[in-house]
């Protein structure tokens, strides 16, 4: 890993670079201004700018605007001047100036920062350097700085090239932090450092330098996962914020306070706090922001961080006395207003320690429908144990659920269904009870024995119609798919209040979905997956599980319908949308396999590693083993062999996944076949093909027997792939189809065309092997000119899919005349093993093998086993 506190790399701003470039060879121009808000990274572009035109062989030089300098003439390009020159006289001085600065046409670059700060002297002479060619500027200005006459005479100059710089971006932000942490960061840790810096570089590099001093900023072995709820500003980033906050001044600083505990209040409630001109100028000093929200006009901080230094700072008696009084503004207007019951809650608790119970318990139930549910948490937990009852405990229950507390969800539940006195109530416990035992602990017997528990008691058939429809839902997320025949229809919700019915309706709508895009039924899977989120979406705010439960058994869906940037967005809006582990964990994995369906394994790496980070946070309820395996092979693939066999040493045995049966041996098997062993990777794959045969997961079942193909096995696959593409719909199930059968007749023409259609969908990596696979045929008969075509293609298609090594890549120079039984032998032969062991692994005697060895040394032009690593490294 880099140096955390070291200076960072300039990432995003290749833009600005060619527009500087561009400034500086143009004679016309006269300086290159950098501006834009504190903490954008001006001045690190700047001292880029100025080592660019150092390395282009200009002249460079720095000077040093700054507030002490100030106060002398000349105090910051002093030492830029020439000794004895009498800028008395000033039209002498500066042709002395001039003469002494100007050689060979070679103006001297001089770089600025903030040049706001310079002295009248020092613009002055600036502008007439700049106007006269002997100076060209790079000046940093900050957004927010004012101006004074000689300096803005100098920033506006007609010949000044200006670029305005703004905070990076999410993707930027993430670039960054890979480069600097030296590997990939869990998406959520991402979103919580972009939220609280909002992309500012300064406040990013500060957030993180704390983070990892502070030990919150740890990598759990796949990913960088940070701890938000304990961020530890480093010195200098406080100074920046007091120097930031300070303006703020004697007048304004009660409302600092109040945004900094309450956040957003209203603009009444900021003018009752300071007078209306004080809000104004906060406003102008950019220091809060005031935005119009429906009907009201709302008052919050202009930075996340201000909040938290504020918070930091302030005594406990101060925040106590401000929550105080806010709480008697917000009661005084009758507390009509949406969330104030969850605010008068929440501020309670932090001003006096408690409030009241049926305050929080309404509290917690809007904070349950918001899927707030750590909030939910905290205002439930406050409760005294007492005053506790069979709906406050089912509250507390599902929300430790969402948030991934196993052991504290049954516990509560427990608690919930001795006191359970309605068959409402009974039905609902033993509901979320089976969520939490299933998801959390993977006790499929356990969960239904809660519904059993429920069904010996309810005696409304809507309450045991409901109960039968959620056990449905748990056989479907078991694997249970044989019994499809038997799922009835989604029926939508009645009405649109808070309604556990719609709950249950709508989780069997998701699990419904994926069983049939498991299926191969992805028409019917799209069909009833689109409808059930739009019904879901309607009840956004009355339903527990968040429609991203939907958008989830989307992805798979619109992937295996070959709809492979559709799933993608699907993904995108899912993990936008929740923060809750469990759910998070799974987007994440349909996000990975999407992207090895399409072959980028650079993201399906990224996204199964979150997946598995998530996973291990949300201690249960996760895919982890088919992430696992997702991560090992993406791992293998991309070369690195030492992080596969690691995770393979930690994963232990594989166990059945339940969904994506058979997909948990997918790791196993591509680590076997980068190392050479390809026919115990097709063995691997085989087996893992039957799991699925058993439990009806016709997709499954394609992606693993496709894999088999592709590592020289469809001869044995072509009959049963064509079987299941006739039960399937979608066009990658028969776009594969033609790719395994192109491979199992070794038809050159026909694999061409199987890799453009693969290609269409975005299945870049198939595309690229069935291109190079035809460029083996085109060779081995003769006809280079074909082949040559076929290489060109593969290569267009690998460009899609970077840093992938799949043995059926190799198709430049002799080892693209080998047969596939060849390039096999001699992939194990340059693992090292001997004739006797490759024959064993094959199948075959010794005899064979040392003949094929032979072909392989005359086609490639070497003579021992020593040349054939490096030869197969070169070209693969």
């Amino acid at each position: 890993m880099r140096d955390v506190g070291g200076r960072w790399p300039l990432i995003g701003r290749d833009r600005e670079l060619r527009e500087f470039d561009d400034a500086l060879r143009d004679r016309a121009c006269s300086s290159f201004l950098i501006s834009g808000p504190a903490g954008t990274g001006k001045s690190r572009l700047a001292e880029e700018c100025l080592q660019r035109a150092h390395a282009a062989g200009w002249r460079v030089a720095r000077a040093a605007a700054s507030a002490a300098a100030a106060t002398m003439p000349l105090g910051a390009i002093a030492h830029l001047l020439p000794e004895h020159v009498d800028l008395g006289d000033a039209e002498r001085g500066l042709d002395q100036v001039l003469k002494t600065m100007v050689q060979k046409d070679r103006r001297l670059v001089v770089m600025v920062d903030d040049l706001p700060l310079l002295d009248a002297a020092s613009a002055v002479l600036l502008t007439h350097l700049t106007r006269r060619r002997a100076v060209f500027l790079i000046g940093t200005v900050r957004a927010e700085s004012p101006l004074t006459g000689h300096v803005r005479e100098l920033v506006t100059m007609p010949t000044a090239r200006r670029t305005e710089l703004s905070e990076l971006g999410p993707d930027r932000v993430a670039q960054l932090l890979t480069r600097v942490l030296g590997g990939d960061v869990a998406q959520r840790s991402l979103q919580a450092l972009t939220d609280i810096t909002r992309g500012n570089v300064l406040y990013l590099r500060e957030v993180v330098l704390g983070a990892y001093e502070a030990g919150t900023l740890l990598h759990d072995g796949d990913v960088w996962v940070l701890d938000p709820s304990v961020l530890r500003p480093t010195t200098r980033l406080r100074e920046v914020l007091h120097d930031r906050l300070v303006s703020a001044g004697a007048e304004g600083w009660p409302l600092i306070e109040l945004l900094a505990l309450a956040e957003p209040v209203s603009r009444s409630e900021a003018e009752a706090v300071v007078a209306p001109s004080v809000v104004t100028q906060l406003e102008h000093k950019g220091l809060i922001h005031v935005a119009r929200d429906e009907r009201r006009t709302l008052v919050t901080l202009a930075h996340p961080l201000h909040g938290e230094l504020v918070r930091a700072d302030m005594p406990l008696t101060r925040k106590r006395l401000v929550l105080r009084r806010q709480i008697e503004r917000v009661e005084s207007r009758g507390a009509r207003r949406k969330g104030d019951v969850e605010r008068l809650a929440s501020w309670s608790l932090a001003a006096t320690g408690t409030a009241d119970p049926v305050l929080l318990t309404r509290a917690a139930v809007t904070a349950r429908y918001a899927h707030d549910y750590e909030q939910a948490i905290r205002l439930l937990r406050a409760m005294p144990e007492r005053a506790h009852g069979p709906t406050s405990l089912l509250l507390l229950g599902e929300s430790l659920f969402q948030s991934g507390d196993v052991d504290a969800a049954e516990a509560a539940l427990g608690r919930a269904a001795r006191l359970a006195a309605t068959d409402t109530q009974t039905r609902d416990i033993a509901v979320t009870r089976s969520l939490n035992l299933f998801w959390g602990r993977s006790d499929v017997p356990g969960a239904m024995r809660c519904l059993d528990w429920a069904g010996e008691r309810l005696r409304d058939p809507a309450a045991l119609s409901s109960l039968e429809l959620h056990r449905t839902y748990l056989r479907i997320f078991s694997g249970r798919l044989e019994e499809h025949a038997a799922w009835p229809p989604v029926e939508e919700p009645v009405g649109t209040g808070p309604s556990a019915e719609a709950d249950i309706r709508m989780r069997y709508a998701a699990a419904r979905t994926l069983g049939f895009a498991l299926l191969g039924r992805s028409d019917d899977a799209m069909d009833g997956g689109v409808k059930a989120h739009e019904v879901h979406q309607r009840l956004l705010d009355s339903t527990l599980p968040h429609p991203a439960l939907q958008l989830n058994c989307l992805i798979t869906a619109a992937a295996e319908a070959g709809e492979l940037a559709r799933a993608r967005e699907y993904g995108a809006e899912a993990f936008a949308a929740v923060s809750a582990p469990p759910i998070r964990s799974w987007t994440a994995f349909h996000l990975g396999r999407t992207e090895w369906l399409a072959g980028d394994l650079v993201s399906a790496r990224r996204w199964f590693a979150e997946s598995v980070s998530l996973g291990r946070a949300a201690q249960g309820g996760v895919p982890l083993t088919v992430a696992v395996s997702g991560l090992m092979a993406t791992a293998a693939l991309l070369g690195d062999v030492d992080t596969a066999v690691t995770l393979r040493e930690q994963s232990g045995p594989t166990s059945p996944s339940g969904l994506f049966q058979g997909e948990e041996r997918l790791g196993e098997a591509w680590l076997l076949a980068v190392q050479g062993y390809q026919a115990r990777a097709r063995r691997v794959l085989l087996e893992g093909a039957r799991a699925a045969r058993e439990h009806g997961h016709v997709a499954s079942e394609m992606l693993l027997l496709t894999d088999v193909a592709r590592l020289g096995g469809a001869r044995a696959c072509d009959s049963r792939v064509t079987e299941l593409a006739r039960s399937c719909s979608g066009r990658l199930a028969s776009v594969r189809q033609s790719f395994v059968l192109a491979l199992a007749r070794d038809d050159a023409d026909a694999l061409l065309a199987a890799a453009d259609a693969l290609a269409s969908l975005g299945a870049y990596v198939l595309a690229a092997e069935g291109a190079a696979i035809a460029a083996h045929r085109w060779w081995r008969v003769g006809r280079p000119a074909l082949a040559t075509q076929a290489v060109a293609k593969s290569a267009s298609f690998r460009q899609q899919c970077p840093g992938v090594q799949t043995p059926a890549m190799v198709v430049a120079g002799g080892a693209a005349r080998l047969s596939a039984r060849e390039r096999e032998i001699a992939f194990l032969a340059q693992a090292r093993l001997s004739s006797q062991e490759i024959a064993d692994e094959l199948g075959i005697s010794v005899r064979t093998v040392n003949n094929h060895l032979a072909h392989v040394y005359s086609k490639l032009g070497i003579s021992e086993r020593r040349e054939l690593a490096k030869l197969l490294r070169e070209e693969t």
